[in-house]
């Protein structure tokens, strides 16, 4: 009797530890397909303190309304859950504020805008325009290479 007792204990432990393990994986991966799409963070520093991004460690993560969003520490975080709407609004000001794009071609593919409006965001405090959506993918795979691009190929002033 003593032997089924244990044996079913360690069953529904098992079933209980895999059940949580599968789905935190799930949430993983859940926030990992929404980032794909989302649009980048437009600044390098946090939204609630101002503090640099990776100042206290690796800056969390998440995606509201399309938007990324980053966070220095999860006090911030916290800060951030008690007024979305004030600080998603604090972002949208922020991008506009960023340092306007030198360029008239996309970023990543180098071809003029000729074919439609292109799609716009800030990035550390740099304003970025690709010919389409679809060029993110290609921004966000590298974006400190892309953004070293866009200073090499800036128009200089005389």
């Amino acid at each position: 009797m003593k032997f089924t007792k244990h044996i079913l204990t360690a069953v529904l432990l098992t079933v209980l530890a895999a059940g949580v393990l599968s789905a935190r994986a799930g949430d993983k991966h859940q926030h990992a397909d929404m980032k794909a799409g989302a649009k980048p963070y437009p600044s390098s520093k946090c939204l609630i303190s101002g503090e640099a991004l990776g100042s206290m460690g690796k800056p969390l993560i998440l995606v509201a309304e399309g938007q990324e969003v980053k966070f220095c520490c999860k006090n911030c975080l916290k800060d951030y859950e008690k007024d979305k709407v004030g600080y998603l609004k604090k972002l949208a000001e922020a991008e506009a504020k960023a340092k306007p794009y030198p360029l008239k071609t996309c970023l990543v593919t180098g071809e003029g805008f000729d074919h439609g409006k292109p799609y716009v965001f800030a990035y550390e405090d740099q304003q970025i325009q690709l010919c389409c959506k679809d060029c993110l993918k290609d921004f966000t795979k590298d974006p400190a290479m892309q953004i070293k691009k866009l200073s090499n190929k800036a128009p200089t002033t005389k």
